[in-house]
């Protein structure tokens, strides 16, 4: 976290979100409560829609070379 970010007023909490590109590559964040809900979102379109992309093509690059 970076110097300042906590003031001890209040609480430091992340936000979940999912980005969506469509094909004509306009973008939309869609905001979630919980991380666990993003990652069964994701889970279900991986295995109902395994024709649609689920990770960018930089995130494929870098799973790939972690695989290695």
């Amino acid at each position: 976290m970076s110097k300042g970010g906590f003031t001890g007023k209040g609480v430091f909490g992340t936000l979940s979100y999912l980005v969506v590109v469509y094909e004509d590559g306009k973008e939309k964040q869609c905001n979630f409560k919980h991380e666990e809900d993003v990652d069964r979102f994701v889970a279900y379109i991986e295995e109902k829609y395994p024709d649609i992309p689920v990770h960018s093509l930089e995130a494929e690059r870098k799973l790939a070379e972690k695989e290695k």
